[in-house]
């Protein structure tokens, strides 16, 4: 139970661990005229989170991303549905079967650290996002603290001096591609490698 504390102006206060949000703890303060005041206040917020904890629908994962698709039938795409019902089958063996109030951070991140080695990122992070949108619709309570894999940046091909010659030589020896339009690709290698550099 907490205990509340007296302010410098008379009154108290009672502070409880409310959640985690952005890696920092979150707190919920009850102020009253007395301690035993301040004190059951703090305690009916406890309870009545826990109640609601309680009352959360009882489905398991795998349950809860096809009720969200048949709640969201009519809102999006039928491609992303499809993309969903296709997820919700191949994509959350390791915890389609545990209840939504059962599920921890720990849970989901064991799965994003299995999933990440034979998934690209962009794959990772779209299967999480289905989780995130399922839980904040029946579950929004839950909060997670998930650390997704790092994308992987393009390596683009510019092309060397050397090679720019190389199509230059190619075009002039091969007149029927079209000696006129030379000055024009030319320009091309050339404006895309500024880019690019």
């Amino acid at each position: 139970m907490a205990t509340a504390k007296k302010l410098p102006s008379g009154a108290y206060r009672c502070l409880i661990f409310d959640h985690m949000e952005d890696g920092k703890r979150k707190y919920k303060s009850f102020t009253a005229t007395t301690k035993k005041e301040a004190e059951y206040k703090a305690t009916q917020y406890i309870i009545q989170k826990e109640e609601q904890k309680k009352a959360l629908p009882e489905y398991t994962l795998y349950d809860a991303i096809g009720n969200y698709c048949d709640l969201k039938n009519n809102v999006l795409s039928p491609t992303t549905i499809r993309e969903y019902r296709r997820s919700q089958k191949n994509n959350y063996a390791d915890i389609k079967d545990i209840k939504l109030s059962a599920l921890t951070n720990d849970d989901i991140q064991r799965w994003v650290n299995g999933f990440a080695k034979d998934h690209s990122p962009k794959t990772v992070k779209n299967a999480y996002g289905l989780i995130r949108a399922v839980l904040d619709t029946f579950a929004p309570d839950i909060r997670l603290r998930i650390t997704l894999p790092q994308a992987v940046p393009h390596k683009l091909y510019v092309p060397s001096d050397g090679d720019i010659k190389a199509v230059i030589e190619y075009f002039i020896a091969n007149e029927r591609y079209g000696v006129s339009c030379l000055p024009c690709r030319i320009w091309h290698a050339t404006a895309f490698r500024g880019m690019w550099s």
